[in-house]
């Protein structure tokens, strides 16, 4: 999308929590890359806000301009499908190709279930091995999809999940055992590409893992390198990326500095991090994504100052990765972007990055900004028409993109290139 086009953006309303052609290899969730594209059925979603094959029903939350799409002096067209969590937030994407695609809902006490698409993203169908699971992370490796969350029944510890062709359980990848640590509620689910995996907790700093060419998980308490010379120290992460199965991951507890985790260097370490603060503000970082290995982007919440004015919270790190003077944030203030909000979730394809999230306080609704230099510089390309706030997006290079919140909301954007 050149720079001098004028954007068109066509509104319509939706009703009803790291995705992408251009990720790295987590394949999922919060993050795209493994996973990707949309196509259309007839262009109709009925006006009565039922989602098919599951029988749920969800209430309208989005735009008030027409069914269908009408164009706008913006350009972009927002078409209004349905989505199937029933809570305040949709917990992960992941597409499979143009066409076939999942979704989770789980980032809430009413969240739970995991949904299919063979439409890109217009109808949702039940998968009924779910019906009692929180699904929190969907990821594809080597053709393979796994799926991490909780069991909302509490039968099983089981809490990672190997999925078959048809999208039902084959196996369970990880049981909890019993133990204080263990993960019994999965956040993510990280596969490297010689097949070391992580798996975080949602709701603590345990974590297990697993080493290249093994089958079975061991659990321990903490990534930090620290732990080599016996002083552990837990991190609490949001999101956790192989690339070259080398470990980048991203998150902060609340009122704690900005920061990304890296690969540890240190003598003994195996799957061990060290930590790079990203500066001294108050901050919550939600998800990332790895061009390569001298080239990142995080996204969160800002949580400096009043809620009033935080603005959506961007920082690219360009070099020596390890070092927090190659790291800088992203005055998407000073580029226009004048409103306060926190990013929840961004998809990359290419060089291009869709961020989506929330405005403070959330009555104002959601937001959606676009980039096409890596994170650079960004536009809101959010509709004029209130929509609610936004918690999960999948970008294809054509410049599409299926954009979901919470009780339904959700939409299918075009016009991005």
């Amino acid at each position: 999308m050149n720079k001098g086009l004028i954007l068109l953006i066509l509104l319509s309303a939706a009703a009803c929590g790291p995705k992408g052609d251009g990720v790295s290899n987590n394949g999922a969730s919060n993050n795209g890359g493994s996973s990707n594209n949309g196509v259309s059925n007839n262009g109709t979603t009925p006006n009565n806000g039922t989602m098919q094959n599951n029988g749920t029903t969800a209430p309208n939350n989005g735009t008030t301009s027409g069914n269908n799409g009408t164009t706008t002096p913006m350009g972009l067209v927002w078409d209004k499908v349905v989505a199937p969590c029933p809570g305040s937030r949709t917990a992960s994407v992941l597409f499979l190709n143009d066409t076939r695609g999942l979704l989770g809902c789980g980032e809430n006490a009413d969240g739970e279930g995991l949904f299919q698409t063979k439409d890109g993203g217009r109808t949702w169908t039940e998968i009924r091995d779910f019906a009692d699971l929180r699904v929190l992370d969907i990821r594809e490796y080597n053709g393979d999809v796994f799926v991490a969350g909780a069991d909302n029944l509490g039968g099983t510890r089981e809490s990672v999940w190997k999925l078959d062709a048809e999208m039902k359980i084959a196996s369970a990848l990880y049981t909890a055992s019993n133990q204080i640590g263990s993960v019994q509620q999965a956040e993510n689910i990280a596969i490297g590409e010689d097949g070391r995996a992580i798996i975080d907790s949602l709701t603590g700093t345990g974590v297990a893992v697993r080493g290249p060419g093994e089958q079975n998980f061991v659990e321990v308490d903490t990534l930090s390198e620290m732990a080599i010379d016996g002083m552990a120290r837990g991190f609490q992460m949001r999101r956790i990326d192989f690339l070259n199965n080398k470990i980048y991951a991203t998150g902060s507890l609340i009122n704690d500095n900005p920061r990304v985790y890296l690969s540890s260097k240190k003598e003994g370490a195996t799957y061990h991090v060290t930590k790079v603060d990203l500066s001294n503000k108050d901050a919550e970082m939600l998800d990332l994504h790895v061009f390569n290995d001298s080239l990142m982007v995080v996204a969160g919440f800002s949580q400096q100052g009043t809620a009033t004015n935080r603005s959506p919270l961007i920082f690219r790190g360009e070099g020596d990765l390890y070092d927090a003077a190659n790291w800088s944030e992203v005055d998407v203030f000073g580029q226009g972007i004048e409103f306060a909000g926190g990013i929840r979730a961004i998809s990359v394809a290419g060089t291009d990055i869709l961020a989506v999230g929330e405005k403070f306080p959330t009555s104002k609704g959601g937001f959606a900004l676009f980039s096409q230099d890596e994170g650079k510089t960004w536009t809101d390309i959010t509709p004029e028409d209130k929509i609610g706030p936004l918690s999960e997006a999948w970008l294809w290079n054509d410049g599409s993109a299926f954009i979901a919140g919470g009780q339904g909301l959700a939409f299918k954007v075009s016009g991005l290139k």
